[in-house]
């Protein structure tokens, strides 16, 4: 029989996230907590559950891909380590970004309850999500991560299996911090070069002709250039994984200085009202500073 899917979060990540695990095949159930999102789900075979429990009742693996740990709790209902719906029998499969603490703690209320619960956080942002390039990290017992590959191999184009609980969410923070430090610096170079009056193509060919090319900077270059801040990565989005990876640190007491810093100017492009904009949208932070 074939493998039945859930997913609970149809955002930025989770919609092409959802439409490739349609294209590998596997029957889909989805919820979100806004309706916007399901309607375009509506007769496309995907089942559109009008609840969080329809959809644990009618898959056996449940991807969630939430923003918060709040969201992780008023979705699951979760208090004082309940949960306040049925996961008996279900993998718990989540891909989004937590501490590694939090996601411990969910995993034992989880199997507690009678569920698996498998950490797959994922590397990437919206262009790789609808390509089915993100890069899946994975932690759990053995069994379940297994069970669970069918949902990897639609969505990501490389699994890395992390070992035990909360190995993955800690990996998915450790490159994080560096991702943090390319995405400040790319900012901060284009408003240089911006400042500087210099001709951005001539730019764009010394930075792509350099050492320092990678896959991250022929995405963004041409859309910096042409000023488009349409959310690949918004920069809200970006703003709550710096606080996982800011938490994760000061818990381990291990410092990150550059992320601390890039965080501040996240919180400045929110107040600017740039919140749902592509993290590109620093440069306009950066240029009020």
């Amino acid at each position: 029989m074939s493998l039945r899917v859930g997913l609970i979060g149809l955002g930025t990540m989770g919609v092409p996230m959802a439409s490739n695990i349609v294209a590998a095949g596997l029957p889909l159930c989805v919820w979100n907590r806004s309706s916007g999102p399901l309607r375009d789900f509506e007769g496309t075979g995907v089942r559109v559950a009008a609840s969080v429990q329809e959809v644990f009742d009618n898959a056996d693996q449940i991807v969630l891909m939430l923003n918060t740990k709040d969201a992780f709790d008023a979705v699951l209902g979760r208090r004082d380590g309940a949960l306040g719906v049925s996961v008996a029998g279900k993998t718990v499969v989540n891909t989004a970004t937590l501490t590694p603490k939090y996601s411990s703690a969910l995993g034992r209320d989880i199997e507690n309850a009678g569920g698996a619960y498998v950490e797959a956080p994922v590397s990437g942002s919206r262009g790789p999500a609808e390509s089915g390039d993100l890069v899946v990290m994975t932690a759990g017992a053995p069994a379940p991560v297994k069970a669970a590959g069918p949902i990897f191999d639609a969505i990501g184009r490389q699994t890395v299996y992390c070992g035990a609980i909360p190995n993955a969410m800690a990996m998915k923070s450790a490159s994080s911090v560096l991702l943090a430090g390319v995405m400040g610096g790319f900012a901060e170079a284009i408003c240089f070069a911006r400042g500087m009056g210099l001709d951005l193509d001539l730019f764009s060919k010394v930075l792509l002709g350099g050492p320092m090319a990678n896959d991250y900077l022929r995405m963004k270059l041409p859309r910096a250039m042409a000023e488009d801040y349409s959310p690949q990565a918004a920069v809200k989005n970006v703003a709550d994984a710096l606080d996982v990876m800011i938490d994760t640190a000061r818990e381990a007491e291990i410092k990150i200085p550059q992320a601390v810093a890039m965080r501040a100017t996240c919180r400045k492009a929110i107040e600017m009202g740039l919140g749902e904009e592509d993290v590109l949208a620093l440069v306009k932070a950066l240029g009020e500073s």
